[in-house]
């Protein structure tokens, strides 16, 4: 009962990086990560998961479009999933993968938790900040971006950086 007491609701998009540069152990934290951020969602938050490289795809293509609420069911569906369904490759595709998580975000404002919302993004860097997106999709900065970067090198960190401070 203490955890919901002390819970606020929330609507969350994870995007996984799935590009040829996250490959080996950049892959295994990243699931990993992923999984643990699942397991801190409650029954009143709604989430999904895409991934991305080249094109931007749902991890479970039946929630595509939509959140799902973080019962245990689809919790553990989609910790399955990314046990499953992820095969890094190509280049990552930032500008379609943010674009999708912001439309899912503001398709499903009535519909999700009617809180707060977030989009988590874990990647191992980014060339830009993409500012035009973030100007056009979150102005009023009602979506809080929360970034993760992966591995050692972080030369394309202060791009990453930019996403989270000023989101």
């Amino acid at each position: 009962w203490y955890l919901q007491a002390s819970h606020s609701p929330k609507d969350v998009v994870i995007l996984m990086d799935t590009s040829g540069s996250m490959t080996g152990s950049r892959e295994y934290v990243a699931i990993n990560a992923i999984k643990a951020i699942i397991d801190t969602l409650l029954d009143d938050d709604f989430f999904n998961i895409l991934k991305f490289a080249g094109e931007t795809e749902y991890l479970e293509e039946c929630f595509a479009g939509h959140l799902v609420q973080a019962n245990s069911d689809n919790k553990e569906l989609m910790k399955r999933n990314l046990d499953t369904q992820i095969k890094s490759e190509g280049i990552a595709n930032f500008e379609e993968a943010l674009v999708t998580a912001f439309n899912l975000l503001h398709s499903n404002r009535e519909r999700g938790s009617n809180c707060n919302q977030a989009i988590m993004l874990l990647t191992d860097g980014a060339v830009e900040n993409y500012h035009h997106i973030f100007e056009k999709m979150n102005k009023e900065r009602r979506i809080r971006v929360f970034t993760y970067i992966i591995g050692r090198d972080v030369k394309n960190a202060p791009a990453v950086k930019w996403m989270a401070c000023n989101n």
